[in-house]
């Protein structure tokens, strides 16, 4: 699995632009697929740090554990899927969809998690952190969950881009 991993942090780099890179990415979301269909229990956690994953399917994953720091997952597919204990810090979750999906102990801090799904999401109040993520237009979230949020240090309301980098940049 480190194999396949290290393949994706070396051909997929999170582009520094916020944008994602519009090569092929076939053999990315193969890659994806077998990652997805792994036994979280026989392997260890996996590290996609720093990778461009915008728009990949990893409904029904086990990602629980997966160090997704600073991943770009803007519009990526996350229904169903396990991320228990996963660190989504500095992570791009935008339009990113995460229907059902187990949010036990999972960072999130200073992740960006605008517009996101959050339709049924599963254990949100178990949320490791989440201080200066920025929440502004996220759409079905639980009843509490903003207001959760921000007593944890998200960032409910809008700010520009500047103003968040500025936040960002002193927690």
């Amino acid at each position: 699995m480190e194999a396949l991993t290290g393949y994706i942090r070396t051909n997929y780099p999170h582009p520094t632009s916020g944008t994602s890179s519009q090569q092929d990415r076939s053999d990315r979301d193969a890659i994806l697929t077998v990652l997805a269909r792994r036994q979280h229990k026989d392997d260890h956690p996996l590290d996609l740090h720093g990778t461009d994953l915008a728009g990949a399917n990893l409904s029904n994953a086990d990602l629980s554990g997966t160090n997704l720091k600073g991943t770009n997952l803007n519009g990526a597919d996350l229904m169903k899927t396990d991320l228990s204990d996963a660190d989504l810090s500095s992570a791009i979750l935008q339009n990113a969809h995460l229907k059902k999906a187990n949010l036990r102990s999972a960072k999130f801090d200073k992740a960006d998690l605008q517009y996101c799904d959050l339709e049924r999401i599963e254990n949100w109040r178990k949320i490791k952190s989440i201080n200066v993520a920025r929440t502004f237009g996220i759409t079905n979230a639980p009843n509490g969950f903003q207001n959760w949020a921000s007593e944890n240090g998200a960032i409910v309301d809008y700010i520009t881009d500047i103003e968040w980098q500025r936040r960002k940049a002193e927690a």
